[in-house]
């Protein structure tokens, strides 16, 4: 219901007004199910990166301990702006 109501709001909204073309575009996650997203993201990338970028986990509300990773995490890879070119 509330993923329902948040598509009908968000889907096809311009994201800056009149300084930019983006549009926004809702889409199903390829990962499903808390466990699903916890395996996933355990040994990606973004856990290299500040802890205020890591991904969240809640129990009955209360914030837990995102589980350690189980194998080696290779560091974030940054792609170059497209945006600053010229500048």
């Amino acid at each position: 219901m509330f993923a329902e109501q948040f598509r009908a709001v968000y889907q096809g909204l311009a994201l800056a007004g009149d300084r930019s073309k983006k549009i926004c575009a809702v889409a199903s996650a390829t990962t499903q199910g808390r466990l699903a997203n916890v395996e996933y993201y355990r040994n990606s990338p973004v856990m290299s990166m500040e802890e205020k970028y890591h991904p969240l986990v809640f129990d009955n509300g209360i914030r837990q301990k995102f589980p350690a990773p189980t194998k080696a995490v290779k560091p974030i890879r940054f792609r170059e702006s497209r945006g600053m070119q010229g500048e």
